[in-house]
């Protein structure tokens, strides 16, 4: 194998690695559509039937961890059956939603749900953007399953829109792929360039011997990156993504 061809095969993967960072997974729409599918109540399409209320009384966006830009837009708010929708005068950016919990509907509080944007101020060109229930790819890419949501349990919170403190469940999903990932993947292509590089002088030159048991080392540390990788992201069942991790360690 050339020095050219293991050099084109580092840049490729440092190339993917840096795309990680720098890739836009933000989602765009005049309208934003929430859609409870099931509430902790138990209703359900299963029964034939939706939820007959969203189930939540707010519904909030942010960019780059800031929601304050969206708060002071002129929008507005409609409810309909199980659906809470937000229309802006113009086609907006996010990358992450949350929303509170309505306290006098609780047992309405949305456990299976979907968002949905549109760029178009009427019509049916909804598209999904985010799930009650996701999983990351190793590519890169958020599969949503609309399965249960982990629900952190109702806390007291300041609303800045009513000005005042109520009981409340606050969840919130960012479509931004998770840090851990971002440095895992960074993190293992530069250890791959070492071990590529300490691999190649151990063959070419004279100091075969420390260059191999530093390549070993380097290898060793990338399979207990990823070990440690399969363990965080089986945590937050993120189970594609440790399978192929533990298949690569």
């Amino acid at each position: 194998m050339s020095l050219g061809f293991v050099g084109l095969l580092l840049v490729v993967d440092l190339t993917f690695g840096v795309e990680y960072v720098i890739k836009d997974r933000s989602f765009s729409g005049r309208r934003i559509r929430f859609n409870s599918l099931e509430s902790t109540g138990g209703v359900s399409g299963a029964n034939s039937s939706l939820p007959e209320h969203p189930g939540i009384d707010y519904l909030g966006l942010r960019m780059g961890n800031c929601g304050l830009q969206f708060e002071k837009m002129n929008k507005s708010v409609v409810i309909d059956k199980n659906t809470f929708s937000l229309i802006f005068d113009q086609v907006i950016e996010a990358d992450e939603f949350y929303f509170l919990s309505d306290a006098e509907q609780g047992e309405n509080t949305p456990r299976r749900f979907v968002l949905e944007a549109s760029r178009l101020l009427e019509g049916e060109d909804w598209v999904q953007v985010g799930s009650s229930s996701i999983v990351w790819t190793w590519s890169g890419n958020m599969l949503m399953m609309d399965g249960p949501a982990t629900l952190p349990a109702a806390t007291q919170l300041f609303s800045r829109e009513e000005n005042k403190t109520r009981f409340a469940t606050h969840f919130e999903q960012t479509v931004q792929i998770p840090e851990m990932l971002v440095w895992n993947r960074l993190g293992t292509s530069v250890l791959l360039v070492c071990f590529v590089v300490f691999s190649l002088v151990a063959a070419t030159n004279e100091y075969q011997l420390q260059a191999g048991k530093v390549s070993g080392g380097i290898w060793m540390i990338i399979c207990l990156v990823e070990i440690v990788s399969s363990i965080w992201f089986s945590y937050f069942n993120h189970v594609h993504l440790a399978s192929i991790c533990v298949v690569f360690a």
